[in-house]
């Protein structure tokens, strides 16, 4: 499955967000936040199926939003408002069965 991320530098690394899942996380380097946002995904995905609860679609008003309260905070810190967006492959077991 593919989702969309937000990444956001900041002065010792980086942080991440997922829209679709609303979680986060960050890394002392792109990769590693990449890394760690593609492990959160993935648990968070086993525990809703687990759970019997069907997982999120991504949706381009979820992302939108994401990107305005991303921007938004970088703006109040006092950041410049450089952010990217890219999209990473999340695999569960429940899909590869």
């Amino acid at each position: 499955m593919q989702y969309t991320v937000i990444l956001s530098p900041e002065e010792t690394g980086y942080s991440v967000f997922c829209p679709a899942f609303h979680i986060a996380s960050q890394g002392d380097s792109r990769d590693e936040a990449l890394s760690m946002i593609v492990a959160a995904m993935e648990g968070w995905i086993e525990g809703e199926l687990e759970d019997g609860r069907d997982v999120p679609l991504e949706t381009l008003g979820a992302i939108a939003e994401e990107i305005v309260e991303v921007l938004r905070f970088r703006d109040e810190e006092g950041l410049p408002p450089i952010i990217e967006t890219t999209q990473v492959t999340v695999r569960s077991r429940a899909a590869a069965a």
